[in-house]
């Protein structure tokens, strides 16, 4: 009886989460993925960052492709042991399939415990719905 029960609650569990994942707003999608980005950023793992930005990823004043951008990120986790990155506001614009999101963050940077390098950044990021998932597909941030 006690192991029908839990399978029971189990199942119920299981199924409260899918219809709540599949009923989440397109906003919070997106701004679920940047929080992924973001956790990829803090515990270098380039890859998992990648897993949200699209095959014909273009960014930047010099047209960062996908490959650059991954190569970029790699060279930054070298050069610095611990990031830290605090969003100040994130601001999504939907546009049916597509959305745009301004991004306001600063970043911390370095090897010990006090960050040696800092960066207050505004990125604006372009989306597009694919297979139900939002990627980023281009970028734009002030130097």
């Amino acid at each position: 009886m006690m192991i029908r029960l839990i399978r029971s609650v189990l199942i119920l569990m299981l199924l409260v989460g899918v219809v709540s994942c599949a009923g989440e707003p397109d906003e919070v999608r997106i701004v679920g993925a940047i929080d992924a980005m973001e956790l990829a950023l803090e515990t270098h793992q380039p890859g998992d960052f990648m897993d949200h930005v699209s095959e014909d990823f273009a960014a930047g004043r010099g047209g960062l492709d996908r490959r650059q951008l991954h190569s970029t990120l790699v060279g930054l986790m070298v050069r610095n042991e611990n990031i830290s990155i605090t969003r100040t506001s994130d601001t999504v614009a939907l546009h049916g399939d597509r959305a745009t999101v301004v991004t306001r963050a600063i970043v911390l940077g370095g090897a010990g415990l006090f960050p040696e390098r800092s960066e207050q950044l505004e990125i604006e990021s372009h989306w597009q719905k694919v297979d139900g998932d939002w990627l980023c597909f281009g970028a734009r941030w002030d130097d």
